[in-house]
């Protein structure tokens, strides 16, 4: 194993979503009982499981790895299918603390079907696609099925989690973990059985193992604010159950962790107990930020439903002076994680996934009360319009894109051919969100306000799709280094050396080479090596430093992995084929 650890952070009738009941305000809850109850058992799922594969698993492979996180993981999961070494994480040849490893398992394990390359956003897909059946399931259990399918939609369509479930990252994977857990005491609240809480002490286990303590910090700060506001349903947890439970959860850790501190020794073991976790909770290294960073963060990352939820406040206002248990519940949950990781110094927009399902639900309870009631939002027109606009500025983009690709490069980027495929996809798409909009509108005037807001939660699924279809796989040629990848490729010749000038690079150099270790090298090392180095990669940091060297020329300069990258190559052909390098 390396020796080194690298430090890298950068009611009355049927609706058109599933054939619900729907409720008014003067209906009665509608019976559940035989054949139409087993359909709306069902219906919900089959909704949740076909948007899904329609609108994530459809664009899996349309991109390639973009920055910050999405290569770092890839390649770490990559590194330690090539190694054979499971339980230390290595990143470019060097020990990787940063992160526990169940994200980087699961991509090996994806990898035996399909290709390495897109492991990681299939494990976030899959996360996504769990925890959209949990907040139905939630949904359902405490507010009704109609409600849980209305904030499996909202979710799946939020945005900042709308896009993380198509990207291969941690704090989806977190997101599930913590759901999963809190789905179980929900279980156990309402049941009293003790198998229900265990279930949820070892999703908790599994949430550590995502991302370390925090799953647990979260988990247990819900279950406390439970306990204190659902009167209605006081649940007496045995202290040697509690006990036991935390053990439980701590079995698959340890499981992991014991054998990872033993192979990677003290230097790891510190790093990943202490520096990674009480570190950066404490005064984070990383990503550090004041107290009341996610309040100004938070109502951009829920778009467009924050607006809902800031209209919604009154609503909400009054069902907990009605003590309505699910509020109380939803809000408990939410505040858990908001305080929890507002109090850690580190803090990044992501880092809030897990509180997502639970504003999704307040979502869905604030629209499902506004349908009983009878009444109008101004949310709903507002997050209509917004959405329409959106959907005109992506149909009118090409014509403009056509018009101005002379004056700016990033429009250059995009080959206006109104008849090709990726355009006529895009314009479908487009127009299938404009319909959705229209039917948001005829449902929004006849009060069934949930109705509308699964309608919107449509229309920006299919913005999503248009975004994706067309955009993305555009930008994705400066976003991600594959297609440079392939033509630096071309420059090293049959077992040559590349490196790195004065700095490592998370880009995804190394899996798109297919080089596991490439060296960071220095001016001194690159002169003093017995022969040159085939290629180096270097970025507009270090470029003129490199241009100085007698024994290298630029061979090409791209714009890829979200920066600009410089391709230098030796002046004149190398006269050996191996070499040592003189350090």
């Amino acid at each position: 194993m390396p020796d080194k650890i690298v430090d890298m952070e950068p009611g009355a009738s049927s609706g058109a979503m599933g054939g619900q009941p729907v409720l008014t305000s003067t209906s009665s809850p509608v019976s559940t009982k035989g054949r139409s109850g087993e359909m709306a058992v069902i219906t919900g799922p089959v909704v949740i499981f076909l948007l899904w594969a329609g609108f994530v698993v459809a664009f899996i492979g349309s991109r390639g790895l973009w920055n910050p996180d999405e290569p770092r993981y890839l390649q770490v999961a990559w590194e330690m299918a090539v190694s054979k070494h499971f339980f230390v994480p290595t990143f470019n040849g060097l020990i990787y603390a940063q992160k526990p490893p169940l994200l980087f398992w699961l991509a090996i394990a994806f990898s035996h079907v399909i290709p390495f390359e897109y492991t990681t956003q299939a494990v976030s897909a899959m996360s996504g696609l769990g925890t959209l059946f949990l907040t139905y399931g939630i949904g359902s259990r405490l507010s009704g099925r109609r409600a849980g399918l209305c904030a499996a939609l909202v979710l799946m369509s939020a945005g900042l989690y709308a896009w993380m479930i198509h990207t291969g990252n941690i704090d989806t994977l977190l997101t599930f973990f913590t759901t999963l857990s809190i789905y179980f005491y929900i279980r156990y609240a309402d049941k009293g059985g003790l198998a229900w809480w265990y279930a949820a002490c070892i999703s908790t286990g599994m949430s550590i193992l995502a991302k370390g303590p925090v799953g647990l910090i979260v988990f247990l700060v819900f279950v406390f604010s439970v306990k204190a506001v659902d009167r209605k349903n006081p649940v007496k947890l045995p202290a040697s159950s509690l006990l036991f439970g935390m053990g439980m959860a701590l079995v698959p850790v340890l499981l992991w962790l014991v054998p990872a501190c033993i192979t990677g020794g003290a230097a790891y073991t510190k790093m990943i107990l202490f520096t990674q976790n009480v570190g950066r909770a404490v005064s984070s290294f990383a990503h550090r930020r004041p107290w009341y960073y996610y309040i100004t963060q938070l109502p951009a990352l829920f778009l467009p439903w924050s607006i809902l939820i800031i209209m919604g406040i009154p609503r909400i206002f009054r069902s907990i002076r009605e003590k309505n248990r699910d509020v109380l519940i939803y809000l408990a949950w939410f505040l858990s994680v908001f305080i929890c990781f507002s109090l850690i110094s580190g803090k990044r927009g992501r880092y809030l996934l897990p509180l997502f399902p639970a504003l999704s639900l307040l979502v869905a309870h604030v629209a499902d009360k506004w349908g009983r009631e009878g009444k109008q939002s101004v949310s709903l027109v507002i997050m209509s319009g917004i959405s329409g606009l959106v959907i005109l500025i992506l149909a009118l983009f090409p014509v403009v894109a056509l018009l101005f690709a002379k004056k700016h490069w990033v429009l250059s980027l995009f080959q206006i051919d109104f008849f090709a495929p990726p355009l006529l996809m895009m314009y479908g798409f487009c127009v299938a969100g404009g319909a959705c909009l229209w039917l948001a509108r005829q449902y929004r005037q006849e009060r069934r306000a949930v109705f509308s807001t699964q309608a919107i939660a449509l229309s920006v699924l299919f913005i999503m799709g248009a975004a994706h279809v067309y955009y993305v796989p555009v930008i994705d040629g400066v976003k991600s280094v594959k297609k440079a990848s392939a033509m630096v490729k071309s420059l090293i010749p049959t077992g040559g050396h590349v490196a790195f000038f004065h700095s490592r690079y998370n880009n995804g150099w190394n899996f798109y080479l297919q080089k596991p270790h490439i060296e960071v090298v220095s001016a001194g090392e690159l002169s003093a090596a017995a022969r040159p180095w085939d290629v180096v990669i270097t970025d507009k940091r270090y470029v003129n430093d490199l241009k100085a060297l007698p024994g290298y020329r630029s061979a090409a300069d791209l714009r890829a992995g979200g920066d600009i990258f410089y391709i230098f190559v030796p002046k004149r052909p190398p006269a050996i084929d191996n070499y040592p390098v003189a350090h």
